[in-house]
């Protein structure tokens, strides 16, 4: 029991295809591997009450998902916006999020640029969107639609937990 290798740094085998999972560092359930993916998505600009409508210039999201444990990253540039009004969400996540508050998911605003009043600071993953806030000095507030400017370019990643 554990004294076999497979491979070594000179002899290495080229591909793995597994019908189940790899057991990492231990032979529990919680130490196996079953579930990677990769790709890309479609993020959306939206508004909890209704949307905005929204032109593009660059509307890119790609994710990684590691069993329960979803990464995404955005880039949007819109050249227009008008209308909306809630909430700004951001919409069309690849996975539907954990809604147990213990396991919120949550947006980092890495550059933000262009938006009317207020860019948000930071963002809730919840359902298949990301709610967006900013910090008003006393608290947190919900941004809304009417933020979204000519020119508003975005650029985030978020990290939230599915059950899918």
């Amino acid at each position: 029991d554990a004294l076999t290798n497979l491979g070594s740094s000179g002899a290495r085998f080229k591909d793995l295809y597994l019908s189940g999972g790899v057991y990492l560092g231990g032979t529990g359930s919680a130490n196996k591997l079953d579930d990677y993916e990769e790709g890309t998505w479609t993020p959306t600009w939206l508004g909890t009450g209704s949307n905005p409508t929204v032109s593009y210039d660059t509307q890119e999201g790609r994710y990684v998902k590691i069993g329960s444990f979803v990464y995404v990253k955005v880039r949007l540039d819109i050249t227009s916006s008008s209308g909306g009004s809630g909430t700004l969400l951001l919409g069309g996540l690849p996975f539907t999020a954990t809604n147990d508050s213990g396991a919120l998911g949550v947006a980092s605003l890495g550059y933000k640029t262009g938006f009317v009043t207020q860019g948000p600071d930071f963002g809730r993953c919840v359902n298949n969107y990301i709610e967006m806030y900013y910090d008003n000095g006393t608290a947190e507030a919900a941004m809304g639609p009417a933020n979204l400017g000519s020119g508003t370019q975005c650029i985030f990643a978020a990290v939230y937990n599915t059950t899918q």
